[in-house]
Parts: C-alpha cells; structure tokens; sequence
C-alpha cells in the first residue's frame, strides 16, 4: 500500500497575512507615513508604529513558519495520517474513531472532521491556529470546504477507504 497525498491548504497564509498587514501598519506609523494627527506627535507615533511591528511580527513569523511547514497535504500512510500544516506528529490509524461532516470551531463552515482518540489528539501536537480555527478535542481535525479540492464527501470518503484499506492490511 502506497502513500496518498490528499491536497490542502492550511491555516498558515492567513495567518502570515494578518502578520503582514499589523506590520505594515506599523512601519508606516514608524515612518511617519501614516499620520493619524499633525506633526507635533511625531515620537510617540513612532513609538506607536515600533509597537504594531512588534505585535504583528508574531504571527507573520507564526504564519511562515506553517506555510513553510514539512510536506503540504494530508498525507495517508499505511501506519496513519499527518498534516504538517495542521498537527505534528502522525497519528495511527487506530486511534481515527469517526470521518464525519460537521461544523468548524466558530460554527461558521462546514468541515470534514476526523475524530481521533483524546490521547491520539494530545500526541499529534495539533498547532495553535489549527486549534482556533478547526480541531477541538471533542470533534476532531477538521477540513473546511477552503482548505480542501474536492468536495466535503469526496475528502471524507477518500480518507476513510484508506483507512479502512489500512486497517485490514495491518490484521
């Protein structure tokens, strides 16, 4: 049994936008580009503008360090699956309790989500803006319909006949 490679995109480009634009703000603050009064502030802007870089430095470093990241896509392994983009570590075919559609985490999206074992969630090392965004421990890692090609079924089906393929290869 072969490696697949499903094709995502994770969470690290709005990430490393956000970061971007809170730099940029700041750096024309700092510069004096923006001006938000007249003149006579000019120190404390700049101040202003050192501090926004700063504050947006974090997540556009957060951000490009995800986009970055390892190999991109999920990748389906005959021992487990990994996302670079989303959790660090493999996780095992046996603990994948359930493939299911369901809602993100902000219940704004509807996302594939692969429920995993409470030990299994911890052990993957599921990334911070994964978390906010898609995976909680009660529901799972979940793909909403931006970060996947296919459709929602599609993915969720593809997933869930490899594992099933993977599981009884290793009985």
């Amino acid at each position: 049994m072969e490696t697949k490679v499903l094709k995502t995109s994770g969470i690290g480009i709005h990430v490393l936008l956000f970061g971007l634009v809170v730099v940029a703000v700041g750096l024309g603050l700092a510069l004096n580009i923006l001006s938000l009064r007249g003149r006579s502030d000019r120190e404390a802007l700049q101040i202003v503008g050192l501090i926004f870089m700063f504050a947006g430095a974090v997540p556009f470093l957060m951000g490009l360090r995800l986009f970055l990241a390892g190999p991109k896509g999920l990748h389906l392994t005959p021992t487990g699956f990994r996302d670079a983009r989303m959790f660090r570590n493999e996780i095992p075919w046996s603990a994948l309790q359930d493939v299911s559609i369901g809602k993100s985490n902000n219940g704004r999206w509807d996302a594939v989500l692969l429920k995993v074992s409470p030990d299994a969630y911890k052990a993957a090392g599921v990334r911070f803006f994964t978390r906010m965004v898609t995976a909680r421990p009660d529901a799972g890692i979940g793909y909403t319909k931006n970060m996947v090609d296919t459709s929602l079924e599609d993915f969720g089906n593809e997933v869930l006949d490899y594992a099933n393929k993977a599981r009884q290869r290793a009985a």
